[in-house]
């Protein structure tokens, strides 16, 4: 199934891409109200960008901005990457932001039963994820601890993420839109990643081939 809307993002920023190869603006319109309003409450506050490589015209833009807009988002203004020892450049009364990969937030200590976190961006868990807790990123997730709980890498569509944990027993691995909910899973004592492999997600080890094939 062709993706039309991909989200990824950043604790900072979100940015929004368009498969203008596969549909017009009113499906692409369609499909961004679905996936905003399939995670309510996530982007509340959040800055956001168009990537300009989708090529649409101003009043086309536009219309999803207001899309966007409606969901609690506001617009961030897109700048070139400074230079090594050069000071970011800033535009007086109006923070700058500039786009980021690969931002993680580090969460100190376990999680408990009932527990439930979102991160922008990559997640990485100084401690488990017992049963009964939560935990979704738009990026990778890595557990130092024990796994146990529910995982949801890649939760706005990113199908390139995969979760890493010491001890990877999660009752429901998601990654994008697939599902694993293994029954019960082969402890090698090693760590172990869950990544997508086609349409399905694939359980490892960590230094496997599989592992070394990712893009």
């Amino acid at each position: 199934m062709t993706e039309l809307v991909t989200i990824k993002g950043s604790k900072d920023i979100i940015i929004f891409h368009f498969n203008t190869n596969a549909a017009g603006l009113e499906e692409l319109s369609q499909a961004l109200l679905a996936k905003l309003e399939s995670n309510p409450g996530f982007f509340t506050g959040a800055r956001y960008l168009i990537e300009p490589e989708n090529g649409f015209s101003g009043d086309e833009t536009a219309a999803l901005e207001e899309i966007i807009n409606n969901h609690g988002m506001e617009r961030a203004v897109r700048v070139a990457q400074p230079k090594p020892h050069k000071e970011k450049p800033q535009l007086s009364g109006e923070k700058v932001y500039a786009p980021t990969v690969g931002d993680s937030e580090l969460l100190y200590g376990s999680l408990r039963s009932g527990a439930s976190v979102s991160v922008r961006g990559h997640a990485i868990v100084a401690g488990d994820v017992n049963a009964g807790a939560e935990i979704s990123a738009s990026g990778h997730i890595v557990v130092m601890g024990t796994c146990r709980g529910i995982v949801h890498a890649g939760c706005l569509g990113d199908r390139s993420a995969f979760v890493i944990a010491h001890r990877l027993q999660a009752i429901q691995i998601r990654i994008a839109d697939l599902l694993c909910a293994p029954e019960e899973q082969t402890l090698t004592g090693k760590p172990q990643i869950a990544y997508c492999l086609g349409d399905e997600i694939a359980v490892s080890d960590y230094n496997s081939n599989y592992y070394k094939n990712l893009p």
